[in-house]
């Protein structure tokens, strides 16, 4: 071995001894935080999800389906009609919870004909 090897092994091993009785603290600047890629998702997984999104389509189509067919059958019946009339006519609640909203004072039938001048 020669000398000069045998500095540059002992000047290393200062530069460890060096660097392990340094006080250890935290970071005070942080790399900006890695972008996650997305895993693609297998073929069969797309399709399930695919045909998924499509059922639940269908299951709504029919939904409001069935909804508009219940109310024109609703609509066309005139005794379902007229048993809910006189139903509110006979529940006085109905009606009077209405009244208070109904009830105008700023346009009445003589301020939406206009000021009338009578002298």
């Amino acid at each position: 071995m020669d000398f000069e090897s045998l500095l540059y092994a002992a000047q290393k091993n200062e530069h460890k001894v060096k660097k392990e009785q340094t006080p250890k603290c935290y970071q005070t600047k942080f790399a900006p935080p890695k972008k996650e890629e997305k895993k693609s998702l297998s073929v069969n997984i797309q399709k399930f999800l695919a045909r998924k999104e499509e059922e639940e389509k269908v299951r709504l189509e029919e939904a409001t389906k069935k909804r508009d067919d219940l109310l024109v059958l609703r609509a066309q019946d005139g005794k379902a009609y007229k048993r809910v009339q006189a139903m509110l006519k006979r529940t006085k609640a109905a009606n009077k919870s209405v009244i208070a909203d109904a009830v105008d004072d700023n346009n009445t039938a003589v301020t939406l004909e206009g000021e009338t001048h009578t002298v």
